[in-house]
């Protein structure tokens, strides 16, 4: 009978035990990443100060690290773009990673021109009341990107009949997605002419506009002769 020192030895060879390996961190963004842990201790120095230790630090920045990488927040442009809302903050204390990362996604939005959720759904309700009306083509969308926006979200909120928070969870979820289309080099189309609607009127046809006027001329009596209408007085 093999001892239990053996057996745990052959489990940890077996493929399905095998320890992960981690995939090694680009050194570019480990500097990238701590400059921006520089500036978060600047910006937010209540709750960094409660990070004493090296340890504490070291999981701090790893968990973050996790994050950005499971969110592709890569590169410069996405972390100062969510220092920028950062800053705008008027609370000492850290967001959660989420939040920050939230942060990001609205910093790249605005810098490609792109609404908030809340100005969004805004516009949606400006919208709603305008479909329909003949002057709908004067609606101001206020940009190509709020056109097909509205549009979209005024779909979705009918199809699936959602309410305020809702629309404006979803109207966040369109954005994110359009600033994301727009990082790879989407080109925002523009909407189609849209014109006020006219009645169309098919024109008549000869034989048919002389055929009616024949009709009403035989109805009211109109083009008879002199003679016979004498006759018909005498």
């Amino acid at each position: 009978m093999q001892c239990v020192s053996t057996l745990t030895a052959k489990i940890s060879r077996q493929p399905s035990f095998a320890q992960p390996t981690e995939n090694p961190i680009n050194p570019q963004f480990i500097k990238l990443f701590n400059r921006f842990f520089e500036s978060l201790k600047v910006i937010f120095p209540a709750s960094i100060s409660v990070l004493k230790t090296s340890a504490e630090i070291e999981i701090f920045k790893q968990q973050w690290i996790t994050a950005f990488a499971e969110n592709n927040i890569n590169s410069d442009r996405h972390i100062n773009a969510g220092l920028r809302i950062a800053r705008q903050q008027k609370s000492p204390f850290l967001p959660s990673v989420g939040q920050f990362i939230d942060w990001c996604q609205q910093g790249l939005a605005e810098e490609y021109g792109l609404p908030t959720p809340q100005q969004l759904s805004e516009k949606l309700q400006a919208y709603c009341p305008q479909r329909g009306h003949d002057d709908i083509h004067e609606f101001d969308y206020g940009s190509n990107a709020n056109y097909w926006l509205v549009h979209e979200l005024y779909r979705a909120m009918i199809a699936e009949s959602l309410n305020s928070r809702q629309v404006e969870d979803r109207a966040r979820l369109l954005i994110d997605c359009l600033t994301k289309k727009l990082r790879n080099g989407y080109v925002i189309p523009k909407p189609p002419l849209s014109l006020p609607q006219k009645t169309c009127m098919n024109p008549t046809s000869q034989s048919v506009a002389l055929e009616r006027i024949s009709a009403i001329k035989a109805k009211f009596g109109f083009g008879r002769s002199h003679s016979q209408q004498l006759k018909k007085s005498v």
